[in-house]
């Protein structure tokens, strides 16, 4: 049975995400303080984090930040705040996914099951080292080196460096890329896509003017290599 924990202090949207959940079958934790947020998250050890930005003791983006200094569960930040800064801010410190308050529980539900079932789609098959000039990647160990340092990525960008990585050459528009490794067809932003490559840009290339390995395909998309 799969936890979540779910860090949100309006405890009527917080008991609406529990007994949705719980119906579906997963083991679901409350915690409306953020300041035992990482107490709760060390001992519960969930296997995916729902998390409101607006908290009372530690905000949510320095619970992300928190939380992925130790671990690289899937995060769905679920927030009132809507301008895209705020988005941008979330996914940048490490967050998964960014879902806008209010939402449908169908929805929260379909992004939860998607997440949960990344790792065995994207590992299956998977289990070589894929290397491409000083680039080492470690898809069973969710790894990646450069020049033989550890480049630290969160789930979502190895996501998409590893579907990328293996299909060298090929292009992909962002909407294959999301529907592929987010699996929520017409559920959310695709702007997702261009903030998780940039981010994958910030760390892996040494020319972000030239890339070597992310590349833009203008007007198409993106691909891997050459």
């Amino acid at each position: 049975m799969n936890k979540i924990l779910v860090i949100e202090d309006e405890l009527d949207i917080a008991n609406i995400i529990l007994d949705y959940l719980v119906k579906e079958r997963f083991e679901v934790k409350i915690c409306q303080d953020g300041s035992l947020a990482m107490d709760i998250f060390h001992v519960f050890n969930p296997d995916l984090v729902i998390l409101d930005l607006m908290l009372p003791g530690m905000d949510g983006y320095e619970i992300c930040r928190k939380i992925r200094e130790v671990s690289n569960i899937p995060i769905i930040i679920l927030s009132a705040k809507v301008e895209e800064f705020d988005k941008i801010m979330g996914l940048k410190l490490g967050a998964d996914d960014y879902v806008t308050k209010p939402f449908r529980m169908r929805e929260l539900l379909a992004r939860v099951q998607a997440m949960l079932r990344r790792s065995q789609i994207f590992n299956k098959g998977l289990s070589n080292p894929i290397s491409f000039k000083e680039l080492k990647i470690y898809p069973s160990e969710h790894r990646v080196e450069k020049n033989g340092t550890v480049i630290d990525l969160s789930p979502r960008e190895f996501d998409v460096l590893i579907y990328l990585a293996s299909n060298p050459g090929q292009v992909f528009t962002r909407d294959q890329l999301y529907n592929q490794i987010w699996g929520l067809e017409a559920l959310g932003d695709i702007s997702t896509i261009t903030v998780t490559v940039n981010r994958l840009r910030q760390k892996l290339e040494s020319d972000l003017n030239h890339p070597e390995y992310i590349q833009t395909v203008w007007g198409v998309g993106y691909k891997f290599g050459k």
